[in-house]
Order: structure tokens, then C-alpha cells, then sequence
């Protein structure tokens, strides 16, 4: 068995990092709704920095993801297969970064937004 590519080690980073940003976007509304300085554009701040991790990322992902599960059964049964796997992989993820990469700014902002209004919320 061999080490996680790197292609997909590359994914999970992306994918992490999304998960971590909207538990963050999720505390900032949090601590604005206890300062009773949330509104509707807060809301749809955190709907959408969830939407971006658990629904927009993943769907752009999903022929990668299907890949990566033929690559792990080959990892074990069929080694030779597993390599050009990977080197498809490869292929796939560098198409899927310029995309992953703007949801990701995407979501910074929306961080970024959130952390203002916190500081600024009397």
C-alpha cells in the first residue's frame, strides 16, 4: 500500500481548510447573535460559507472523489492500475484548482466580513 498521493492530499488540504473557515464564520455569527448585532446579510453570510464546504466544494469534487475510491480498491488489487490512477488523479485535481481556489477566496471574505463586524458590534 502506498502513501496518499499527493493529488489527493491536496484535495483533503482544501477541503479542511473549508471545514475549518465555516466553523469559524459559524462562531463569528455566533458571538454576533449574543451581541444582538446579527442580521438577515450576516445569516446569509454563514448559509453561504456552509453551502460553499458542505455542498458547492463536494459537488465539484464528486468525479474526483468517485476516482479516489477506484484508486484505493486498485491500491490493494491491482498496483500497476493504482499508478495511472494517480497520474489521472493528478490530472483531475490541477483542473478542479482554479475553482477550488476562488470558493476558497470566497469564503476568506466571508470570514474576513464576519471578523469586522464583531470587532466593530458594540
Amino acid at each position: 500500500m502506498i502513501p496518499r498521493p499527493a493529488p489527493l492530499r491536496l484535495l483533503d488540504s482544501y477541503f479542511a481548510s473549508a471545514r475549518l473557515a465555516h466553523e469559524y464564520a459559524d462562531r463569528l455569527h455566533r458571538k454576533l447573535v449574543e451581541l444582538e448585532a446579527h442580521t438577515d446579510h450576516t445569516r446569509e453570510l454563514v448559509r453561504e460559507s456552509a453551502a460553499l464546504s458542505a455542498e458547492r466544494m463536494p459537488a465539484l469534487a464528486r468525479r474526483v472523489r468517485l476516482r479516489e475510491r477506484a484508486w484505493e480498491e486498485q491500491d490493494l488489487l491491482d498496483p500497476p492500475a493504482a499508478a495511472s490512477t494517480i497520474d489521472r488523479l493528478r490530472e483531475e485535481v490541477d483542473e478542479l484548482l482554479p475553482q477550488l481556489a476562488a470558493l476558497h477566496a470566497r469564503q476568506r471574505r466571508i470570514v474576513a466580513e464576519l471578523h469586522e463586524l464583531v470587532t466593530r458590534a458594540p
